[in-house]
């Protein structure tokens, strides 16, 4: 009977290829179990000197090492010494200096422990205590900015941790965290809550993204190194009601800025290659460009509205937004989800918000997207609740926050809490059995262009009829003079395309091909992977029919 079960469990868990990660095509991404019992609102780091992931969870810290054919070999590694109470759980790494931060909030003060060899050992950091504005901390890492020396010498990085408590403080460190030095009040209209701390990598500006900030969003942001601090606004964004905090990352090659907002306004990115001081146009390939551009419109169905925002990017045109979103359909129209009802434990229509993972990539800097569901899997069902709106937060499950990072290949790994799992993923119903779960667990992109362009790889376009256009643009793939959205044997090979394994004639299997590229017909694998024939179905189904008659 076991043997039974495994062998149906093979056949039926669909594959993706192993090198399809770098190859052109959609990102495709598996779900990984941590060994954590619960998370929350969990974060992750990933040190380019070892490629590790860190995911952090309460007052636990769990690393992960991935081998060549993607299973991870996960060890818990959490200080001896962490804190018993967490308020706030916060983990990020350096990726140039490997350092990571884990520990979080308790009161007034930060109990944060860094270590400089992939978790083996820790040392407590000092003096991170902010007073009155203690809540929703951030620490961010890089090159110096300033007047002031590095403690470190060369090559050594300036941290900066700021917090709220209405009023936005921060400080900084000169010795990569180890010690901080005093708090300061930022100045101007953007207070309260903000996301995750950011520092260029070219010329040491910090920014850290706010939602609040007069009647538009914005972020903080110090040139100087942290010694002045200044309020700014992104244009044509839309004054902040809910939705959480705001994302922003810089490119790795020249400092540009990404900032996203997923909220009951939208989904919205925009782009600043100057450190906020002009905003580019994009869009471009969807119609009129525009500085502020909603992506959850270029889904189909919509998506109108989201939550849980973390926007990475890579080479400078390479950008990828992760959030949380609800789709339209017949039971959940426009006015619906973007009103404060899709935020509320509450609402008579739970229901209706279905929330799932998403993802949005360009590869051209803004002007093209693909914005696609990381998994069919629903990440929440019912309102995902918002401290500011208040009312019942009986249902709080998932707090403030997912997280999202990039190894050194630029791969795209996201760490969540999935709020839906066992029978409320298969009914979609509330009440049931894993609804209102926080269980932990990461997507990792296992296909499709990272963010790096030195990791894709570089295939020739195939082209079957040899008439100069490859199969992904040819309208007529096997030069038969019939168009391929209505041709039932599209490679021309003589067998039809319902029997036929290999639709693009590439040589790879259509089930483990990342892309099967006929034009009209594009395609790809679920998230995770595509499913298996039906005649293997019936045979691993009659198997297991036979199995159980045996018992």
């Amino acid at each position: 009977m076991r043997l039974a079960l495994t062998l149906a469990f093979l056949l039926l868990v669909p594959a993706v290829a192993a090198d399809s990660f770098g190859r052109i095509g959609p990102a495709l991404f598996v779900e990984v179990e941590v060994p954590a019992s619960s998370a929350s609102e969990p974060t992750i780091g990933i040190p380019w000197t070892t490629n590790s992931v860190f995911y952090h969870a309460g007052v636990a810290t769990y690393r992960a090492r991935f081998d060549e054919q993607g299973n991870p070999n996960w060890a818990e590694v959490t200080a001896p010494y962490q804190i018993p109470i967490n308020l706030d759980p916060m983990l990020t790494a350096d990726v140039v200096t490997g350092r990571v931060f884990a520990g979080g909030l308790l009161g007034p003060c930060s109990e944060m422990l860094i270590s400089d060899d992939d978790g083996e050992t820790w040392t407590p950091s000092i003096n991170m205590c902010s007073g009155a504005n203690f809540d929703h901390q951030t620490i961010g890492t890089g090159p110096p900015a300033g007047p002031l020396p590095v403690l470190g010498g060369e090559g050594g990085h300036v941290a900066y941790y700021c917090a709220q408590g209405g009023t936005i403080s921060c400080a900084r460190s000169l010795d990569g965290g180890a010690v901080w030095g005093p708090f300061q009040n930022v100045p101007g209209s953007c207070q309260g809550f903000h996301g995750h701390a950011q520092v260029s990598p070219v010329n040491g500006f910090v920014a850290i993204p706010t939602a609040s900030c007069g009647d538009k969003q914005g972020y903080i942001a110090s040139a100087d190194g942290g010694l002045t601090w200044t309020s700014n606004q992104v244009p044509g964004s839309d004054e902040w009601t809910n939705g959480f905090d705001p994302s922003l990352q810089f490119t790795r090659q020249s400092g540009w800025m990404y900032y996203g907002m997923a909220s009951d306004d939208g989904i919205h990115i925009a782009l600043s290659k100057d450190n906020g001081a002009t905003w580019e146009s994009l869009g471009a390939s969807h119609g009129e460009p525009t500085g502020w551009l909603d992506l959850g419109a270029l889904h189909d169905p919509p998506i109108w509205a989201g939550s849980f925002t973390d926007v990475e990017a890579g080479d400078d045109d390479r950008v990828a937004f992760s959030f949380y979103g609800i789709e339209e359909s017949a039971t959940a129209d426009k006015e619906f989800l973007r009103s404060e009802e899709i935020y509320k434990c509450d609402s008579s229509r739970q229901a209706d918000l279905v929330w799932r993972s998403y993802i949005a990539t360009s590869f051209d800097a803004g002007q093209t997207w693909s914005v696609a569901r990381v998994s069919d899997d629903p990440v929440q069902v019912g309102g995902m609740w918002d401290v500011v709106i208040g009312g019942d937060g009986s249902c709080r499950n998932l707090l403030d926050f997912k997280d999202m990072d990039i190894d050194v290949n630029g791969r795209i790994v996201i760490g969540f809490a999935d709020g839906c799992t066992g029978e409320c993923a298969a009914t979609l119903q509330p009440e049931s059995a894993g609804y209102r779960d926080n269980a932990a667990r990461l997507h990792r992109q296992v296909a499709g262009r990272g963010l790096f362009a030195t990791a894709d790889i570089v295939v020739d376009p195939v082209d079957l009829d040899g008439d100069g256009t490859a199969n992904v643009e040819d309208k007529d793939l096997d030069g038969d003079g019939i168009d391929n959205s209505a041709d039932s044997d599209v490679d021309g090979d003589g067998v039809g395309d319902q029997a036929d394994d290999d639709q693009d004639a590439d040589g790879i299997v259509d089930a483990q091909d990342p892309v099967v590229e006929v034009a009209g017909r594009s395609a790809a694998p679920s998230s995770s992977g595509k499913g298996t024939p039906l005649p293997v179905v019936l045979l691993v189904l009659a198997c297991l029919f036979a199995a159980l008659r045996r018992r």
